[in-house]
């Protein structure tokens, strides 16, 4: 029985000598800066996608979809 109490000390020991975990830094938007609107419900259309493609920094996916704000009186298919 010692022996198990002596293992699991041992492993105790080593996971907190381990360096800790880096917290992976947030992506961020470094494009065009864009009009900002009140908030509130608006219907939009899709206008642009961009990727997919693999950015190696977070290693993951990303894809980027640009939308236009449809006005209320345009005569647009969205906006019935």
């Amino acid at each position: 029985m010692s022996g198990h109490i002596a293992r699991v000390a041992e492993l105790r020991d080593r996971e907190t000598s381990l360096p800790a975990k880096r917290e992976a830094q947030m992506p961020h938007f470094d494009g065009a800066a864009y009009a900002r609107v009140t908030p509130g419900r608006y219907q939009a259309a899709a206008t642009r996608v961009i990727g997919p493609q693999l950015v190696l920094k977070y290693k993951r996916w990303s894809v980027g979809i640009e939308f236009s704000l449809i006005s209320e009186d345009a005569s647009s298919p969205w906006c019935k």
